[in-house]
C-alpha cells in the first residue's frame, strides 16, 4: 500500500478527490494550474490498510464526476451501481451521472404534468359524464272556462326551470288576426310534467285563430344547482333534436301549433241570432267611429236579458256596453240599460231600409210607444240565463280581441 502507483488517463486536477495527494511533472512548457492536464500522476496514498483504488474510484464517481471518456468506459455504470448496492445506497439515481438525473426528473415531471393536463381536460370535457336525450311532448287544450291550458311531459329532471310562450300566429280572416298576442309563463318540471296557464286575453278566452306554442329550457348556468350537474356545462350532456347551439349559451327549445277555436261558432241558432246581431252592433260603432274621425271601438258588450219578437225582427234587451278611446286611452261604461234590438230584416221592418241589424234603439219608449211594450212581453222567444252565458262568451272573445287587433278588425270590417 506504501508503493507508488501510475495512472496513465489523463484528468485535471480539479476533479482529483480529496483522499488523494497528487503531484505532477508537466510534459507541456504551456503549464497552466486551472488547465493542468498530465500525462502521468504518481499518487502516494495513504497509510490505512483499508484503502483501495476501487474505493478511490467509488469516492470519485459518487460525486458524480468521470475522470474521461476512457474511464468511464473502463468503470462502467453497472459495475459501480454493483458497488452501491453492497453499500446499502437507496437510490439508484445516485450512480448516474448528474446530467442524466436531471434530464430524467425533468421528463418526470413533464410527464406527470401532462398526465394531470390530460386528465383536466378529460374531466372538464364532460366525456366521462352520463349523457341524457332530451325529450318533451307538448299539449296544449281549452277547459270549460274558455282559457287555454299547456301541459309539458319531458324526461329532463325535476325541478327544471322551463318557459311556455303562447304566440299568435294568425295573420288572415281564415287564420285570425291574432299576431300581437303573446304570453308566458315560468314554471318547473315537477315529477317529469309541468301545466301552465290559463292563457287568456285579460281574463277572457283568447283571440280566435292560429297560435306557436313555444317551450324553452333556458341556460343550464340559469338552472338549479342538482339540474346543472345533469346538463353539464353549456347543456353538453344534452343531446337530441331539442338542442340548439347558441354564441350566448346552448338551450332547448320546442314548438308546437295550437288553434283557438271562434267561441261564435259553437252557439246554437237562437242564440246565434242574438250574437250575429250584437256583432253588427260592434262593426256599425266602428264605422261610425272611422267616419267621425274617431277612433274608438266597442270593447265590452253584454246581455242580461233579452225577449225575441220574431214578427217585428226585433228584440228587448237589457243589455251593458263598453267603448275604448284610442285617442285619449280611457273607457266609458254604460249603465245598465233597456233598448231595442234589430234582429232581422222581416217584412214589418223591411220598409226602413236604413236601419241596419244590430242597431239599437235607446230610446225606443219614445220612440216606439206600444210597440216597445209588446216586444218587450212578446212570447216568441225568450233567452234563458244559459243561453246568455253563451252569448256574453262569445262577445268577451270578439270584443277583447277587438281591442288588441283592431288593425285586424279594421282590414276585416272593410272587406265584409
Amino acid at each position: 500500500m506504501g508503493e507508488d502507483n501510475s495512472i496513465s488517463h489523463a484528468f485535471t486536477l480539479a476533479r482529483v478527490t480529496p483522499n488523494l495527494r497528487a503531484s505532477a511533472a508537466c510534459e507541456s512548457p504551456m503549464f497552466s494550474r486551472s488547465l493542468l492536464m498530465l500525462s502521468e500522476i504518481k499518487l502516494s496514498l495513504p497509510s490505512n490498510d483499508n484503502f483501495t483504488m476501487r474505493q478511490v474510484i467509488y469516492n470519485y464517481l459518487y460525486m458524480y464526476r468521470f475522470i474521461d471518456n476512457e474511464q468511464k468506459e473502463l468503470y462502467n455504470e453497472d459495475r459501480f451501481y454493483a458497488e452501491i448496492q453492497k453499500k446499502k445506497v437507496k437510490c439508484w439515481l445516485w450512480i448516474l451521472p448528474r446530467a442524466k438525473v436531471e434530464i430524467r426528473c425533468l421528463l418526470i415531471v413533464g410527464l406527470l404534468i401532462v398526465a394531470v393536463v390530460a386528465a383536466y381536460g378529460v374531466i372538464s370535457s364532460g366525456v366521462l359524464e352520463e349523457k341524457i336525450d332530451a325529450e318533451m311532448e307538448i299539449t296544449a287544450q281549452i277547459e270549460s272556462d274558455n282559457l287555454a291550458y299547456v301541459t309539458v311531459e319531458t324526461n329532463l329532471p325535476d325541478e327544471t326551470n322551463i318557459i311556455v310562450s303562447l304566440v299568435g300566429a294568425g295573420d288572415s280572416d281564415d287564420t285570425g288576426y291574432n299576431t300581437n298576442y303573446k304570453a308566458d309563463d315560468s314554471l318547473q318540471i315537477v315529477d317529469g310534467k309541468a301545466v301552465a296557464g290559463p292563457f287568456s286575453n285579460n281574463g277572457v278566452a283568447l283571440p280566435f285563430g292560429d297560435y306557436k306554442v313555444e317551450v324553452t329550457v333556458p341556460l343550464a348556468e340559469t338552472q338549479p344547482q342538482d339540474v346543472q350537474k345533469v346538463f353539464g356545462k353549456n347543456m353538453r350532456n344534452v343531446r337530441g333534436d331539442l338542442v340548439v347551439e347558441d354564441e350566448g349559451g346552448n338551450y332547448l327549445y320546442k314548438e308546437t301549433a295550437f288553434t283557438m277555436s271562434n267561441l261564435a261558432s259553437g252557439l246554437t241558432a237562437q242564440e246565434k241570432k242574438l250574437y250575429d246581431a250584437a256583432m253588427s252592433w260592434i262593426v256599425f260603432q266602428r264605422l261610425a267611429s272611422i267616419k267621425s274621425g274617431q277612433d274608438i271601438i266597442v270593447s265590452n258588450m253584454s246581455f242580461n236579458d233579452a225577449i225575441r219578437n220574431d214578427t217585428m225582427g226585433m228584440a228587448w234587451i237589457d243589455y251593458k256596453m263598453t267603448t275604448y278611446n284610442f285617442d285619449t286611452g280611457s273607457s266609458l261604461d254604460s249603465a245598465n240599460n233597456e233598448a231595442l234590438m234589430v234582429i232581422e230584416k222581416v217584412e214589418a221592418t223591411r220598409k226602413n231600409t236604413n236601419i241596419p241589424v244590430g242597431y239599437i234603439f235607446d230610446d225606443a219608449v219614445d220612440m216606439f210607444g206600444l210597440t216597445y211594450y209588446a216586444i218587450k212581453y212578446s212570447t216568441d222567444y225568450e233567452y234563458t240565463s244559459d243561453e246568455l252565458e253563451h252569448i256574453n262568451k262569445a262577445l268577451e272573445q270578439l270584443t277583447s280581441w277587438v281591442k288588441i287587433e283592431r288593425d285586424g278588425f279594421d282590414e276585416v270590417i272593410s272587406t265584409s
